[in-house]
């Protein structure tokens, strides 16, 4: 599959009072990542760790302070033209705070469609509800009308509107019940088959990914530390961190790595020396708290660790 969206050392810097000084931290630090055409990949992490920064910065709802996005392998402008504005589109966590109130579903529907005639909105909107999976009986239904499965899948119909290459899904199944996020990741399968979608899917539900993605790439304080095939992600996690994360994931058929993090993870504002995982990872050796780790690959498997895929006794 050719890529259609890349980071390149994509930083997302923020100013932030410490005391009696402003600082600037790094919420996505030199983020190297690519998602191929038609893919979904995984995004994961604990809170706080650049995911979200992340996904506005490939949508362009934040600006990187350094690096670039590229789409089709052609770099995008600060200021990004209606087209390339189209081509990638975002659903969020709530959809309750994300749809206005006071319109109804063909408001909504027929918003990003300003440009088309009355009869071309009528005829889309009504297509778009198919996709979803609602009837016309939906139209004239306001957010506080609806349950949040229904929202959910307005706020998919919406971001689907334009016609958009990619979906960046920031959290999309994390506010709705279980039996109904099943069916939301069910039909963002299903709208990935049929439209030829490319997803970069937010979460910090390891469970989710590993029914849902193709590939994942996982984050820690701004940086990608692991990325590789999902099945190979959570059969082989190469990281410390991952392991961490997929020993807090319930599972029958899955050996417990026996990882376990120390404590909190640091503040942002006073990021520790070398490796940035060092002061909680079970493993840690020396080196790990004064040089940074290098980038180990292995069949389209990336680590970044001093001992990446070695065994730990923890």
């Amino acid at each position: 599959m050719s890529e259609l969206v890349r980071a390149e050392q994509l930083t997302v810097a923020y100013a932030v009072q410490d005391g009696l000084f402003r600082r600037r931290i790094r919420a996505v630090d030199g983020v190297e990542l690519g998602l191929a055409r038609g893919e979904i990949l995984g995004l994961v992490g604990e809170s706080g760790c650049g995911k979200s920064t992340l996904g506005r910065a490939i949508v362009g709802l934040t600006l990187p302070s350094a690096g670039r996005v590229l789409l089709d392998g052609v770099p995008v402008p600060r200021r990004r033209p209606p087209g390339m504005r189209r081509r990638v589109q975002m659903i969020y966590q709530d959809p309750g705070s994300s749809l206005d109130p006071l319109r109804t579903v063909a408001q909504t529907l027929a918003e990003p469609l300003r440009k088309h005639s009355a009869d071309q909105v009528a005829h889309r909107t009504r297509e778009l509800l198919e996709m979803v999976g609602l009837g016309e009986e939906h139209l004239r239904a306001r957010p506080r009308e609806l349950s949040g499965g229904q929202r959910q899948r307005i706020a998919i119909a919406r971001a689907l509107a334009v016609a958009p290459d990619v979906l960046v899904a920031d959290e999309a199944v994390a506010s709705l019940d279980a039996s109904v996020a099943g069916a939301v990741l069910n039909l963002l399968c299903e709208l990935r088959e049929r439209l030829n979608l490319t997803v970069l899917f937010i979460s910090h539900d390891l469970a989710v990914v590993r029914r849902l993605c193709d590939r994942v790439a996982v984050m820690y304080l701004g940086r990608v530390v692991e990325e590789g095939p999902a099945a190979e992600v959570f059969a082989h996690p190469g990281h410390p961190y991952t392991r961490v994360l997929l020993d807090a994931v319930p599972s029958a058929d899955r050996r417990r790595l026996g990882a376990r993090a120390l404590g909190e993870p640091p503040s942002p504002l006073h990021l520790p020396p070398g490796c940035r995982f060092h002061p909680r990872c079970p493993a840690a050796a020396t080196r790990c708290g004064t040089a940074a780790p290098p980038e180990v690959r292995r069949d389209g498997h990336r680590v970044a660790c001093h001992f990446a895929w070695q065994a730990q006794e923890v």
